[in-house]
């Protein structure tokens, strides 16, 4: 898993081993991941383009490159990813779009996680959408108590990540 989405970035891994002596990885990333091609993950089929539609997920990480692997995660599924740069883009996209669930973590750009999950709860247009907090900060507590229906801790894997959603959605996901 680490080999392939070293591969999706771009990037190179190896390992210098002695016997008797060990091993020592190796990992080399660009800086960055525009160029990266999003793959299909799934070999699920799903209905053409409007006889069922896609279940839009709003995605604001603390960084493009984490919004963009969370992207990569989501495709190919019955998801439609749509990025939000920041905390005050989010709670935008949140009010025009209605997405069908949120993944946002708490140090975003712009306008702190916490701040926007309590702005999204106290809106009667914003608190019924499920919201995901996906972090390296460690306040579980502090999270669903504001309203996150998960919170996840970095290293975040694909399959948790779509279990979580599936759970959420209560639709099967393969």
């Amino acid at each position: 898993m680490t080999k392939r989405l070293v591969e999706l970035h771009n990037g190179a891994i190896w390992v210098d081993s002695i016997a008797g002596s060990g091993s020592t990885f190796y990992v080399k990333l660009p800086q960055g991941t525009d160029e990266l091609e999003v793959p299909v993950f799934s070999s699920q089929t799903f209905a053409p383009a409007g006889s069922e539609a896609l279940m839009r997920v709003l995605v604001a990480s603390e960084s493009q490159d984490i919004n963009h692997l969370i992207e990569i995660y989501l495709s190919g599924g019955p998801y439609e990813s749509v990025i939000a740069a920041d905390g005050l883009d989010l709670l935008r996209k949140a009010q025009e779009m209605r997405p069908s669930s949120i993944l946002m973590g708490i140090t975003l750009p712009m306008k702190d996680g916490w701040e926007v999950l309590r702005e999204l709860k106290a809106s009667p247009d914003t608190a019924d959408i499920p919201v995901v907090i996906i972090s390296a900060v460690d306040d579980r507590d502090l999270g669903l108590s504001l309203g996150a229906v998960e919170y996840m801790e970095k290293p975040v894997n694909r399959e948790m990540l779509l279990a979580v959603l599936e759970r959420i959605h209560n639709k099967p996901v393969e």
